[in-house]
């Protein structure tokens, strides 16, 4: 980073909260000052109140720090306040949380924020804004849960899905894994087909069996946030050919490819709509190829988009135009540099 200077620029605030991980970008007005932090899972339905909080306050000072603004000004108390002119949070999780105001408050208060305009809402929320630039459209969220998004032209908007990984979350890392993992535990016993997941879920959680494994999974040792990352192993699988990830893989597009067309019959029964993956498992070529298939046979004509920009820099965007910046543009460049799309 360059030095601050003699002047003291506005800055604005991105976050998004995730279900695995926390991230925080802060940026001079004019992009000219950037910093990023990260901190652990933020899903105040996974962690609660305190540890999403927690989680978002650890994330916020390492960005701060980054900035190189560490210093106090004036009579701050906190190097921070009076500094943020806006802040958007992305928050996994928050829509079916049933203590919001709880936890929108806490965020408000964050000493960096004294002063500035605040707004919470769903991840899903910044994941549209930074994969289709703010322009109407579905995006569709394929990470540690599931959900979409959609938003139209006069500004409406809908969502669907998001319900968590016991009810919901259809196609998701968490639930790719769970449906391997139950593959694997019914090839163990006699009840299903033989499949390469099996060893495969042995070499990953490095366990002996997978009575092994599903007891740790019962217990929490092995976590939401660790069971979605076997998802790619799955994934793998199914390109190498084995029927029972093949299966699971199609099963997983057509769910996320279900959220897609519910939220576009919701919002756009008929006409063009432009439809965009992101998350995690989007940067798994075989699976956003089927889950474009099955949209596609489900909304003809849809127009699919690759994302545009990461949801941390559609968060930025959101502060930007929550704070009425005057250099948006400035903003999410700086963004995109520091956290592209892809990272995270």
């Amino acid at each position: 980073m360059n030095p601050p200077g003699t002047e003291t620029p506005a800055f604005y605030a991105g976050i998004d909260g995730g279900g695995s991980s926390t991230r925080v970008l802060i940026a001079s007005e004019d992009g000219s000052v950037a910093g990023q932090g990260h901190a652990g899972p933020c899903n105040p339905n996974s962690v609660g109140i305190q540890a999403a909080a927690g989680a978002v306050a650890e994330a916020f000072a390492a960005a701060w720090n980054a900035t190189g603004f560490s210093h106090t000004a004036g009579r701050s108390a906190h190097p921070g306040a009076n500094r943020i002119a806006a802040a958007f949070f992305g928050i996994a999780g928050f829509t079916a949380f049933p203590h919001r105001a709880e936890l929108q408050h806490q965020l408000g208060s964050l000493p960096w924020l004294a002063g500035a305009r605040v707004e919470v809402d769903n991840d899903l929320r910044i994941a549209w804004a930074g994969a289709l630039g703010g322009n109407p459209g579905v995006v569709v969220i394929a990470g540690t849960g599931s959900a979409a998004y959609g938003r139209t032209h006069d500004g409406r908007s809908d969502r669907c899905g998001g319900g968590g990984p016991l009810l919901d979350d259809g196609g998701s890392g968490a639930w790719l894994a769970a449906q391997a993992l139950r593959a694997a535990l019914r090839e163990s016993d006699g009840r299903g087909p033989t499949t390469a997941l099996t060893a495969a879920a042995l070499s990953f959680f490095h366990a002996e069996t997978v009575l092994e494994i599903a007891g740790r999974v019962a217990s929490g040792a092995i976590d939401r946030a660790a069971l979605a990352r076997f998802a790619a192993t799955v994934l793998n699988q199914a390109e190498a050919g084995d029927t029972e990830a093949q299966r699971i893989a199609q099963a997983g597009a057509e769910q996320l490819a279900e959220l897609a067309d519910a939220v576009r019959r919701k919002l756009l029964p008929e006409g063009p709509l432009a439809v965009s993956l992101t998350g995690g498992l989007s940067s798994v070529s075989s699976y956003t190829k089927r889950f474009q298939q099955a949209a596609g046979n489900r909304m003809p004509g849809a127009k699919f988009l690759p994302a545009r920009y990461s949801p941390l820099a559609g968060a930025i965007a959101l502060a930007a135009h929550l704070g009425g910046a005057r250099h948006p543009r400035a903003l999410i460049d700086a963004a995109d540099r520091l956290a592209p799309l892809g990272t995270g």
